[in-house]
């Protein structure tokens, strides 16, 4: 049962949250910006067209998704600021590069 403990996480602090361990949080987290950053990856190192709104919708799904934890875990820490600030920061670079295109 995945406790958490690798990354100095508790079970306990999952105690608000729907979760009763780390295993779905985690496989979530591997689907969702593993591979959808890494297709949106791909999709930026090939130009697509949707390069920019694949990079603004990661970004957004990282900021949504660490508002949950802040609200839902019992002990939110320093790592949701980091990725907060992360997905705001992927977002904008996706702005950014949105609105260079059309220039």
């Amino acid at each position: 049962v995945p406790d958490g403990s690798l990354l100095g996480l508790r079970i306990a602090d999952l105690g608000t949250s729907l979760f009763k361990d780390y295993s779905w949080p985690g496989q979530l987290l591997f689907l969702i910006f593993g591979g959808g950053g890494g297709f949106a990856m791909i999709a930026n190192l090939r130009k697509w067209p949707s390069r920019s709104f694949l990079a603004m919708l990661i970004g957004s799904a990282l900021v949504v998704w660490i508002l949950a934890q802040t609200v839902l875990l019992v002990r939110p820490g320093p790592p949701q600021a980091l990725y907060f600030t992360l997905g705001i920061a992927i977002t904008a670079l996706g702005a950014y590069q949105r609105n260079g295109m059309r220039a």
